[in-house]
């Protein structure tokens, strides 16, 4: 009997020893597999590392401890979770992005809104203000050449006589040689000598110096004494236009050292409008003799 319950027992701590033996085999296999898990999760959290080096400063400097760290089934916990906090980081940062370029839309429609407001409400008071500019004074006309000269011989003759002076004699042809001048000036704004626009439009006393051994050539044609000059953007009416012009030789000593002057009896103005430049150009001829009406 005694032998039967020792046998018995032998036989049941053979079978505990059996299963023990059976028991620790897949414990081992179960460590071989977490450790090639642990080591696919150690790259895994590399490559979400290098992924994650430009999302936020922060985190990097985590994940360099645990890159120090031997991979343990520890590590591999710790590295399960970071992934997961931030997932959760830019789930919270993008929806704000998307409310404020929504709010920035809401606010760019209702500028538009105010604009198309606007423009509908500026229409009507257009409307309203037509009649109004009925009732203005109408823009006034640019005088013409010829109505500028007669003015400026008015105002150049009242400051001769004002200041005890005779009047300056008009000549026409005088005038055609200062008409010449003054459209010259737009495309050359400088003085010449009174001979050489008296001998290109053979104006005046023809002086001939042949007679005195000098070529044909030399010849020319004596029409006045002296020439003031003037340009400027002037506007208004003809009067206007040409006050300016006389009170400014006027208030010139050079020049009116001669236009002012009784011993230049003699006169000629011209004066030209540049439609281009919507600027004034003018030429008064002084002469002390009688060259030629």
């Amino acid at each position: 009997m005694t032998k039967r319950v020792i046998a018995i027992i032998m036989a049941v701590m053979l079978c505990v020893t059996l299963i023990a033996c059976s028991n620790q085999a897949p414990a081992q296999s179960e460590k071989e597999e977490s450790g090639i898990i642990s080591s696919d999760t150690t790259s895994v959290t590399t490559s979400e590392e290098q992924k994650d080096k430009s999302v936020d400063t922060t985190t990097v400097h985590s994940e360099k401890t645990t890159d120090n760290s031997t991979p343990s089934s520890e590590s591999k916990g710790n590295v399960e979770t970071k992934p997961t906090e931030k997932k959760t980081v830019e789930t919270t940062v993008e929806p704000p992005k998307k409310t404020e370029s929504s709010s920035a839309t809401k606010t760019e429609s209702i500028k538009t809104t105010e604009k198309t407001d606007e423009s509908t409400t500026d229409e009507p008071a257009q409307e309203t203000h037509k009649p109004v500019e009925d009732t203005e004074p109408v823009k006034i006309k640019t005088p013409t050449a010829q109505e500028v000269e007669s003015k400026v011989v008015e105002y150049i003759n009242q400051y001769r006589v004002a200041q005890g002076q005779s009047s300056a004699i008009v000549l026409n042809g005088l005038n055609d040689v200062a008409r010449y001048r003054a459209k010259q000036l737009v495309s050359n704004y400088e003085h010449v000598h009174p001979r050489t626009t008296s001998t290109e439009l053979k104006y005046g006393m023809y002086v001939d110096l042949t007679p005195y051994g000098l070529p044909e050539t030399d010849n020319y044609y004596e029409g006045f004494d002296k020439e003031a000059l003037c340009k400027g953007d002037w506007y208004g009416t003809a009067d206007q236009i040409a006050s300016a012009i006389a009170t400014g030789f006027k208030n010139s000593s050079v020049h009116w050292n001669y236009v002012g002057q009784s011993k230049y009896q003699y006169m000629g103005v011209g004066i030209y409008y540049d439609e281009s430049t919507e600027r004034w150009y003018g030429c008064i001829c002084m002469s002390k003799e009688n060259y030629g009406d």
